[in-house]
């Protein structure tokens, strides 16, 4: 078993650790990060350019060799190959059985002798783990900024949950199940299970005055998805819900703190 750290919007880490969860599912985009091509993934950072995923197709596998599915099986384009095209397989880089640490927005605070990480996802009327969680000897933090110097990072400024350190994580989630997909084959039931809100329609952009709806004249879980996702990937055409891009649907089935992530990888050696 393996341990993937993950980031997650403040909205998202409410719903994964909400008590009961109203969210057990997560969706990302297939990199080159977070695939396998073939099982390996030593060359697909130079090489991901070249897959043709508008041909792509799913296998639920096992794969001739005995890899688990899903995988996707996808034409791989290079100048130099010609007309001769192989098809490569896609694997998910987390497989069921992994832990998923969850990143997310943080800050440092000192309040006299006291020292604890707050998290930006949490509220006072929200029952979840405690937003001020302390930690014995907390020492300053620094981070590096351009040109080497750094710089103490005790401030009322959020951080991104890139700079998370590992011992001042919160959560992990055990992954119970991965899929591949188109981004719009998602069903009902499956945005409901990501923690998206009812809604009577799909906002393509924030500011955009006609709406578009995905389900009729009826409210869904399913419009609520689709506008979280577009907001979080406004920036990049190429992952919107238009654009439909290929993802990997990760199913969780229990959150665990720091002492039992660490012991479950243990076990798991």
């Amino acid at each position: 078993m393996t341990e993937h750290p993950m980031i997650f919007q403040p909205e998202s880490v409410r719903g994964l650790l909400a008590k009961p969860p109203t969210k057990w599912q997560t969706r990302r985009v297939a990199t080159a990060q977070n695939s396998l091509i073939n099982g390996s993934g030593e060359w697909i950072r130079s090489d991901w350019q070249y897959l043709d995923w508008s041909k792509a197709r799913v296998d639920i596998g096992p794969s001739p060799a005995g890899n688990p599915g899903p995988y996707f099986h996808v034409p791989f384009r290079r100048p130099d190959y010609g007309d001769d095209c192989p098809i490569y397989r896609v694997y998910p880089r987390v497989q069921p059985g992994d832990l998923v640490r969850i990143r997310e927005t943080w800050r440092p605070v000192m309040e006299g002798y006291h020292s604890y990480i707050e998290y930006k996802a949490c509220s006072p009327d929200l029952q979840v783990l405690d937003a001020r969680e302390k930690f014995k000897n907390l020492k300053a933090i620094y981070h590096v900024v351009p040109g080497g110097s750094s710089l103490p990072s005790y401030s009322k400024a959020w951080h991104s949950p890139l700079h998370l350190p590992r011992e001042w994580s919160r959560a992990w989630l055990r992954v119970s199940g991965v899929r591949g997909q188109r981004l719009q084959d998602i069903s009902e039931e499956d945005a409901k299970a990501e923690g998206a809100r009812l809604l009577y329609w799909y906002a393509p952009t924030a500011d955009e005055d006609t709406h578009v709806t995905l389900s009729g004249a009826n409210a869904s879980h399913l419009n609520g998805f689709a506008t979280q996702w577009t907001s979080i990937n406004r920036k990049k055409p190429s992952r919107r819900w238009e654009a439909n891009p290929i993802v990997w649907a990760y199913s969780v089935d229990r959150v665990l703190n720091r002492v039992e992530a660490d012991e479950y990888l243990r076990e798991a050696v």
